[in-house]
């Protein structure tokens, strides 16, 4: 002990030294200190003497959370919720943004408690459920970006929230053309390309078969085929079958797998 110099109750930053530490010193003298924050930590002499520790690692980790919240918004630039919010205030703001006629230009504008602090958008965003595979939407299509109007929603939601949609009203209910396909089991492709002819009522949710009679004018139930089997045709058709065999295999008339190969039915899947 006697060739090194006692340090013991000697203070350096926030540690003060206690006693010396016989089982880690071997050719450095090594010294048990106790921080301010109540921890104990064994810091070599030299260290201590040239103030290159002066903490049991609490200064940094305080250092750490400061520099956390100063430079927040940088520390998060590269982040997809960061890149949502500066999303946000543009098509509110920027008016050379293409999307701007449908925010800014319609008067949506961004709470002030988000608008310039990243921080408060963050904060609700991980109180409200956010995650990478969502996107913000305002519950009121025409109000503005505010806690009380907004949630992270899936894609399937937020589309069915556009104000672009095509809002159909079918028995006292108000629903979209794709929450209206789903709900009937019918194509969204075909239902758009007969809401453009302008058909409506029960010419827009009419069975895709309807019109196919028999020679008796009788409907041939026969004929009828799903989607998927729609779908299926058309992959035999490009692997290089014939219409014939194609019926064969699938037991169905020859007639719509010739229809289907011309594009006369089918044609939007």
């Amino acid at each position: 002990m006697t060739k090194y110099k006692d340090l013991t109750g000697k203070r350096f930053g926030k540690l003060t030294v206690i006693s010396f530490d016989r089982e880690k010193t071997k050719r450095k003298a090594y010294w048990i200190c106790k921080c301010e924050c109540g921890n104990i930590k064994s810091v070599r002499s030299d260290s201590l003497q040239e103030n290159k520790v002066l903490s049991c690692g609490c200064i940094k980790k305080e250092q750490d959370r400061i520099n956390l919240t100063a430079n927040h918004s940088h520390k998060m630039s590269k982040t997809r919720i960061y890149r949502e919010w500066q999303g946000m205030k543009t098509r509110c703001y920027n008016k050379n943004n293409k999307r701007y006629n449908n925010y800014g230009g319609r008067g949506i504008t961004v709470c002030d408690e988000w608008m310039n602090n990243f921080d408060n958008f963050f904060k609700w965003s991980l109180d409200n459920n956010y995650s990478d595979d969502l996107t913000i939407d305002r519950k009121n299509n025409d109000g503005n970006y505010e806690p009380s109007n907004c949630r992270w929603v899936n894609n399937k939601i937020q589309c069915n929230n556009r104000n672009s949609n095509i809002v159909i009203e079918h028995n006292d209910e108000k629903l979209t053309l794709t929450e209206l396909s789903e709900k009937k089991g019918l194509s969204i492709r075909m239902m758009h390309a007969r809401y453009v002819r302008g058909d409506r009522g029960k010419r827009l949710l009419r069975d895709p078969y309807a019109d196919r009679k028999t020679q008796k004018g009788v409907l041939n139930v026969n004929n009828k085929i799903t989607e998927s089997q729609a779908k299926l045709i058309k992959e035999k058709l490009k692997s290089g079958l014939s219409p014939i065999q194609i019926s064969r295999d699938m037991d169905i008339s020859k007639n719509i797998v010739h229809d289907i190969k011309r594009g006369k039915t089918w044609s939007w899947i």
